[in-house]
């Protein structure tokens, strides 16, 4: 993907983002505990899924949370399967 391509999927991204603060704490939850607030935010949020490159969040607490996360590409592979069904 080139930048031109990248500032369009973020511009989509960011265009349907809804500013969120959580109004709970789970600490410590994760190795890196400034990760932490990154899943506060989406579970308060009401989110599915993490998209980050960052190997912390390969944790298994998190699908007790119902989140799961994914690098970027896997996201997008998925979210392209679901919205164009054969």
């Amino acid at each position: 993907m080139n930048a031109e391509d990248m500032d369009i999927v973020l511009d989509a991204v960011f265009g349907c983002a809804t500013l969120t603060s959580p109004w709970f704490r789970f600490r410590p939850f994760l190795n890196d505990p400034k990760d932490d607030l990154y899943v506060e935010c989406a579970l308060a949020a009401g989110a599915a899924v993490i998209v980050s490159q960052d190997k912390h969040f390969d944790h298994p607490s998190l699908r007790a949370f119902g989140l799961v996360a994914m690098n970027a590409r896997d996201y997008l592979v998925r979210h392209h399967d679901r919205s164009n069904p054969e």
